[in-house]
This record gives structure tokens, C-alpha cells and sequence, in this order.
């Protein structure tokens, strides 16, 4: 196949931004003859060099469902765009191939910061923005660009300036239906409406975290039309009959979830959320009477059925270890009465603490799905909002969730039993320990397939730890208040890994 141009594309886009530039200034200077680590996410096998594709998707994202795992965390989400409440956000302008493969990182011009200031700042901090920084002029914020640009954009044969300036004006032009805005927070849509909002089936392909709308990958040609989505592309289609558009959480609604990001239960949108959190110091909530602490643990192959699209579920970097042990979620204080206390303190998690550790083995026993197994993510968010309020330094309180683990284990019962049909009974009973021996949560529809686990520690010597900097933790029967959050109904399976759309895919970041 002879490269095409791209040429086509720009000016299919020009045709929209002449329509628009009457209402929005900023959209006349959307079209120059400019020429030309956030996560890495999956370089899965057909991914190329080569600047050769048929058509782009167009990948846009839902704000509020990403802020459900990460509201108090990312200022976006803190203090989110009034336009992200009613109109999907761009992830990205993907060259790709109708077989599935897709060239990225091609050699080419290098990201230029200034140019973004040219496009227009307003239109890009609107509608493709980076919520996870704060500052628009810092680097931080660019890092979202230039990752799109450098695995993207640098394969599209368009120039900096053209290829930001074509996504912006697809955003403008395709819009968002209707439709996902007033169902945002209320009532569920049918997937059959949500299709032909988008113009009938296999215009688009639709993802979900459990049930609640994430992204939607739109397909156009390369003259810029919208055209219908190969088989390839609606392979990634991972939405259920119906369909969850969520809205923005409240202070009080995000801070409730528990593990906050990482977990596929609190991504999901199906994990029990509370909101009773206590925001205190470090030392008054090491020191509580009624603390107790929760180790968390997560089944990855459970946490991949419900969010398919993460990095550390691709072929490449799944361990296979993950197939046959529980990995660890967290280490979290909770109080007695239901409550916990969370980001204790602004101290930030010192990556060297991590790799004296080890960080080969925190990748396998601690990974970090969402982001990748090369990300730092997962493990400054418990350390922020959990590890923060036990009083201990940073790398004891590692280590003890580590040794804990350890202790813990995988029971044999479930390693050996993978897909097979358990009871609820036998499963607690694996886990050992006094009644209620552990928690167990299953997050997908029919309350089924085992997710998590949570154990709980008691303090043994609450002015002891205090006074040595230790936890001094001992195995408790999880009180009254965390043994209502078991999901799991009487059956239960522990499912495996499963490759999704092993011949290739859509690049997912």
C-alpha cells in the first residue's frame, strides 16, 4: 500500500472550522500549513513504524467516569470544566490499520510546546485536557500532548500545528449526542439507543468500566469523514445491553470509595461506596482506639474482564503470575464505626523508597494495571491516601502491607480451582482465621466472579505502635461494618485471564 495523504483529512476538517469560525474566534486559527511518561500503554505486537494506516479513530473520553477513581487526587477532577459535564473530551487522533495494527512512535519532528500555545489554549484545555495536572503552562500538563503526539501524531504525515488543530475540529464537529448528556447521572440508556445516536451500529465502538461509559472510538476516513468502523476497531467494543453515563461525584461520593484508583471495583461503578471518611492527622489516626486496618487484595484476571482497555491487561505485560495469586490492592486504616481517615498528610511518595523495596517485585505482587507496570500511579495514590494516615514511614509501610501478603497468601483452594464453580462458605473457609474470615467482593452483574478480597489486622498495642513506629498488627474477624460489603452471592468462580483482541487492537492511550 503506497503512503496516502493526509492532506485530505485537513482540509475535510477546514470545511467544518469555516462553518464554525462565525461562533468561536479561536477556530480561524485552527488550520496552518505547519509542517512537522504519561503511561506508555500497550506496544502491542502491531504496532509499526511505519506511516503507512487507513483511517484514524477518533477517541474520546468521559470525563466523569474517570474522575469516579481519581476525584481528590487530579485537580481536573477536583474542579472539573463545566463543558466536561456534558460533552465527551478527546483522547485522541489514532492512524490505524483496518486489520487491527497500527504504526506509533514513527521518527519525525519532536513536540514543540509553544505551537500548542499557537492552536488556541482555551479550545485545547476544554476539550482535550490533561486532568491530572494543574498548571496549563507547566510541563506536566503537556505530557498528555506530547504523548499523543509522539506515538500518534508523529505517524499521521501531518504537522504539529495540523494534527491538533484536525482533532479540535473533529471534537467540534462530531459533537456529543444528546443523548449521553441527559443521561449522565440518571437514568440508563439501551446500547441500541446509545448506536444510533452515533448513526447505527458499527459507527462506533463503545467502552465501559463494568457498566458505566469510559470512551468511544469513532472512525474516520482519511478525507475526515466519518465512515464505518472496521471489525478490528468494534472488537474493543466492551459495553454491556445497558448502559451507565455517570456524572461528576460530589466530594462526599468520591471520597467514600475505599481503594479510589486500581481497583476494577471502584472503576466499575458496582463497588459499595460509603461516605463516612474521616480526614485527620497521621498521628491521631495511628493512634485510634477503634482503628483497624484492611488488606486489601486484587484478582487481576477479574479486574481485565471489566476494564479491557488497561495497559497492564494487554498480552505483553499481564504476568502470568496474576493468573494463579491474589496481588495487593492496599493497606488501609478504617475505624470501627465505618469510617476511615484518608490523606492525612501532603508528604509525597519518594520513588527511591520503592525500588529499595524492590521494584521487580512490587510490579508483580503490587502492579499497576491502569496505567502500566512501568507507572508510579498506583502506588503514590495509597501512599497519599491510605499509607498517609498510619503514622509509620513510608517504607514500613510497604513492607508490612508486603509481609502481611505474604502471610496471607493465595489459598490453595483457589489457585487450584480457576473457573471452576465454589461455594461462598468454602472460599471464606480457605482464607482461615476467626469468623468472618474475610470479605469477599464479586463486581461483575450476577455477583460472581471473585475481584477482591479484603483481611483485617487488628493493633495489638495501639501507644506501643505509636511510640516504636510499628504497626504491631494482628489477623481480627473483620468487624460488623465491613462484613456488609461482601458482593459475592453463594457461587462463585474464579475466573482466568483472557487475551482480548489478541490480533492487534486499537492503541488505548
Amino acid at each position: 500500500m503506497g503512503a496516502l495523504q493526509p492532506i485530505f483529512l485537513v482540509a475535510a476538517l477546514s470545511c467544518w472550522i469555516s462553518v464554525l469560525a462565525e461562533s468561536s474566534g479561536n477556530l480561524r486559527a485552527w488550520t496552518s500549513n505547519e509542517q512537522p511518561d504519561m503511561s506508555a500503554g500497550r506496544d502491542h505486537k502491531g504496532c509499526s513504524t511505519s506511516s503507512e494506516y487507513d483511517f484514524f479513530v477518533f477517541a474520546q473520553s468521559w470525563q466523569p467516569q474517570f474522575c469516579h477513581g481519581h476525584y481528590s487526587k487530579y485537580p481536573g477532577c477536583d474542579e472539573p470544566n463545566d463543558y466536561w459535564e456534558t460533552h465527551l473530551t478527546i483522547h485522541g487522533l489514532w492512524p490505524q490499520n483496518n486489520d487491527g495494527s497500527y504504526p506509533c512512535s514513527c521518527p519525525g519532528t519532536k513536540f514543540d510546546p509553544k505551537i500548542m500555545n499557537s492552536i488556541g489554549l482555551d479550545a485545547l484545555l476544554t476539550m482535550w485536557p490533561n486532568v491530572k495536572a494543574d498548571d496549563p503552562q507547566s510541563s506536566a500538563y503537556d505530557d498528555f500532548w506530547k504523548h499523543e503526539w509522539d506515538k500518534h501524531g508523529t505517524c499521521s504525515g501531518l504537522g504539529q500545528r495540523d494534527y491538533f488543530s484536525a482533532a479540535l475540529a473533529a471534537a467540534e464537529g462530531l459533537g456529543t449526542p444528546g443523548l449521553v448528556a441527559s443521561a449522565a447521572g440518571g437514568t440508563p440508556v439501551a446500547r441500541a439507543a446509545l448506536e444510533a445516536a452515533y448513526g447505527g451500529k458499527g459507527r462506533a465502538a463503545f467502552q465501559c468500566s463494568g457498566q458505566y461509559l469510559s470512551q468511544v472510538f469513532r472512525c474516520l476516513g482519511r478525507d475526515g469523514a466519518p465512515t464505518a468502523c472496521p471489525a478490528s476497531t468494534l472488537a474493543e467494543d466492551s459495553c454491556p445491553d445497558t448502559v451507565h453515563i455517570a456524572a461528576f461525584p460530589t466530594a462526599g461520593e468520591e471520597a467514600g470509595g475505599r481503594g479510589g484508583g486500581g481497583a476494577a471495583a471502584a472503576a466499575s461503578g458496582t463497588a459499595l461506596v460509603r461516605t463516612e471518611s474521616d480526614p485527620t492527622t497521621a498521628a491521631a489516626a495511628a493512634a485510634g482506639d477503634d482503628l483497624f486496618y484492611l488488606l486489601a487484595m486484587l484478582w487481576q484476571p477479574a479486574t481485565c474482564l471489566l476494564e479491557q482497555g488497561y495497559p497492564g491487561c494487554s498480552e505483553m505485560e499481564f504476568n502470568k503470575v496474576w493468573d494463579q495469586n491474589f496481588t495487593i490492592h492496599g493497606l488501609w486504616p478504617n475505624y470501627m464505626n465505618g469510617g476511615w481517615p484518608q490523606y492525612c498528610t501532603d508528604e509525597k511518595l519518594d520513588h527511591s523508597i520503592i525500588q529499595n523495596i524492590g521494584i521487580e517485585n512490587m510490579k508483580k505482587i503490587w502492579p499497576d494495571l491502569m496505567y502500566g507496570v512501568e507507572s508510579y500511579d498506583f502506588w503514590e495514590h495509597e501512599w497519599d491516601k491510605h499509607g498517609t494516615c498510619t503514622g509509620i514511614p513510608q517504607g514500613k509501610y510497604f513492607s508490612e502491607a508486603i509481609s502481611l501478603y505474604e502471610k496471607i497468601g493465595t489459598p490453595e483452594l483457589i489457585s487450584k480451582n480457576i473457573n471452576k464453580v465454589l461455594a461462598r462458605e468454602d472460599v471464606l473457609q480457605s482464607f482461615g482465621g476467626e469468623l468472618p474470615q474475610a470479605i469477599l467482593l464479586c463486581d461483575d452483574e450476577n455477583r460472581r466472579n471473585l475481584s477482591q478480597v479484603y483481611i483485617c489486622f487488628g493493633v495489638e498495642d495501639p501507644a506501643s505502635s505509636a511510640d516504636s513506629g510499628d504497626l504491631n498488627l494482628k489477623r481480627i474477624p473483620c468487624p460488623d461494618s465491613v462484613a456488609s460489603e461482601n458482593t459475592c452471592g453463594d457461587d462463585i468462580v474464579v475466573p482466568s485471564y483472557h487475551v482480548f483482541s489478541s490480533s492487534s487492537s486499537v492503541s488505548t492511550v
